[in-house]
């Protein structure tokens, strides 16, 4: 009797020790379990955080597609060739004009189609040439160069400089008359996109109304592209 009672003593001792030395271990698995939890919530905001930085940079990407084909529309929207009116010594005459544009310019133009358009160093260069005959003597050309390197430029074309009473353009900020013996003549400085431009044009006088009126279609069809970034 006393010898299962010693048997039932001891069992139930070990059943204790066997449970107290249980109960660590269940707190320990309970914080592991803790922290793999929060380490799962976090790595799920990484890629939420992710997505948002993609959406944004998709977003500027497509504003910048935007404006890249609203500058593209502006200028291939453009007919290729065009009739136009000439006023010839007060008699209306048609003319074909052709579409001019390079990609350093920052326009597009029609030009009557017995001018020659060139694009040279820096000047958009367009030259009469009546009855196939160039002549570079009678010369429109725009730039985008500083008024005082037009200035020495034209004078070293042998022109000299004077004041203007009356501008002919509503867009210049200044106008001067170009004065050499048989030439008539006139330049321009304005800005456009916040940099300085120079129109100028030049021709024998007795050229009249035949350039001075191709000039004026050149100018007058003039569409200024829209301000890159």
């Amino acid at each position: 009797m006393l010898n299962k009672f010693l048997y039932l003593l001891l069992i139930s001792f070990s059943f204790s020790l066997l449970v107290a030395c249980g109960t660590p271990n269940n707190t320990e698995d309970d914080q592991v379990n803790e922290n793999n939890t929060e380490d799962v919530s976090d790595a799920g905001n990484e890629p939420e955080e992710e997505q948002e930085l993609n959406d944004k940079n998709e977003t500027d990407l497509e504003e910048d597609v935007d404006e890249s084909d609203e500058e593209k529309q502006q200028t291939t929207d453009l007919e290729e060739s065009k009739e136009g009116t000439l006023m010839i010594e007060g008699l209306e005459e048609q003319v074909t004009l052709n579409l001019f544009q390079h990609e350093a310019l920052a326009f597009s133009t029609y030009v009557p189609e017995d001018m020659i358009a060139k694009y040279d160093q820096g000047f958009f260069n367009v030259y009469a040439n009546f009855n196939d005959n160039k002549n570079e003597n009678a010369r429109l050309f725009i730039t985008n160069q500083e008024e005082a390197e037009i200035t020495a430029y034209l004078e070293g074309l042998g022109f000299n400089l004077s004041s203007v009473d009356t501008p002919a353009y509503d867009f210049s900020e200044k106008e001067l008359s170009l004065e050499k013996e048989g030439f008539l003549g006139r330049v321009a400085f304005f800005k456009k996109h916040e940099k300085p431009y120079a129109l100028a044009y030049y021709y024998p006088a007795e050229y009249g109304d035949g350039f001075s009126g191709r000039a004026s279609i050149v100018v007058g069809e003039i569409v200024w592209h829209e301000k890159s970034n």
